[in-house]
């Protein structure tokens, strides 16, 4: 079954390649088997560097415990390192800004599957030290790298279906992709659920990552999941919000101008990968939502952020996209391709956003568009 990691270029690499030109700790976070360490390894292979993992428990030890003799065994020596599955490390931030203070002449790259292990063990020691970089699954350009023999709309349905994680794309058929998608889910509650949230009975996050996997798409109303998953209000916020953290989930909320006219607090819910919903939906996801996760999954991939807009009258506008913080255009997505009464209302009523209708067709070139 296990099959020697295969190197695809990635689009994120000119990013990378000249953010390795700065002084500063590039730190690479994305979800697990986005494949952030089968690039690393040929990243720092073609540079000449050393690549080493903290899931080594020896060379963590000794990151942990005598940095100063991690430091002359792994860092005098090269001129770039890469330090993967960093999240591991106790005292990461505070080690690792002794090491960039004292070593300016070799660059550090780190990387993590979990922004929250990132942040609150390391990032905040290095302000003005590192800079944080996305690294996520295969986006829908680069799975036509991929399967160049498919055709556009064939691209779409296996996105659709199986996502982007790039381990399995290069799977040999359909129920080996199931396979690893279960894999994925697994490993997600062996390693980021129990190690992180310290949850021994991770059945009430399954529980509730199966009412949101039911109502991707949709706004979600916290007193309803705490009645239908027997949840306390707060252990769900706490939850979502360490979902989203884990690159599981996506809360979008609320665009609005007008409080008494328009929603303002519920917010609505997709995944960061279809392939990882599907799974949990035993690939039961409906038609009608499959356009808009896909929607969602490219904004993402492309770095842009996205709130809703809906009225009191369930008029709605899908996507209402941001680059910089700045609104940059907003999306309806559509299959069958109609305008639709809600379109031409949020269009009328914000005439300073250019609004656009999203099909299977055109997908691309309205997000690159934006």
């Amino acid at each position: 079954m296990y099959k020697k990691p295969i190197y695809i270029k990635r689009k994120i690499d000119t990013k990378i390649q000249e953010y390795l030109k700065y002084p500063e700790i590039l730190a690479v976070i994305g979800p697990r088997q986005a494949g952030k360490t089968t690039y690393l390894k040929h990243l720092i292979d073609e540079r000449k560097g050393l690549f080493i993992s903290f899931e080594d428990r020896d060379i963590l030890a000794l990151f942990n415990n005598d940095i100063k003799k991690f430091v002359d065994k792994f860092i005098i020596t090269n001129k770039l390192v890469c330090i993967d599955e960093f999240q591991y490390a106790k005292d990461g931030g505070k080690n690792l800004k002794f090491i960039f203070d004292t070593n300016p002449n070799t660059k550090i790259i780190i990387s993590g599957s979990s922004a929250i292990d990132l942040t609150i063990h390391s990032l905040k020691f290095l302000v003005g030290r590192v800079i944080a970089i996305n690294f996520w699954p295969f986006d829908k350009d680069e799975l036509q790298t991929v399967f160049p023999h498919l055709k556009e709309e064939e691209i779409f349905d296996y996105y659709a279906k199986f996502g982007g994680y790039p381990r399995v794309a290069i799977a040999k058929d359909d129920d080996e992709r199931k396979l690893v998608l279960k894999n994925i889910y697994n490993t997600y509650f062996l390693r980021e659920v129990k190690d992180i949230l310290g949850l021994v009975d991770e059945y009430r996050i399954q529980k509730l990552l199966v009412y949101m996997a039911q109502s991707v798409g949709s706004t979600i109303n916290y007193a309803k999941i705490a009645n239908t998953c027997d949840l306390k209000e707060r252990d769900i916020r706490k939850y979502m919000e360490f979902m989203n953290k884990t690159f599981i989930t996506y809360l979008s909320l609320p665009f609005y101008t007008n409080k008494l006219l328009e929603i303002v607090k519920q917010p609505k819910i997709y995944f960061f990968d279809s392939g990882f919903l599907n799974f949990i939906l035993s690939f039961e996801v409906s038609d009608g939502k499959k356009l808009e996760q896909v929607v969602a999954m490219e904004l993402i991939k492309k770095e842009f952020n996205f709130k809703y807009w809906r009225d009191k009258r369930k008029n709605e506008m899908d996507f209402v996209v941001y680059k910089d913080n700045k609104i940059v255009g907003a999306i309806e997505a559509k299959s069958g391709g109609k305008i639709s009464k809600s379109f031409r209302i949020f269009a009328n009523k914000y005439k300073e956003i250019r609004t656009n209708l999203v099909t299977y067709g055109n997908l691309n070139k309205i997000i690159n568009d934006l």
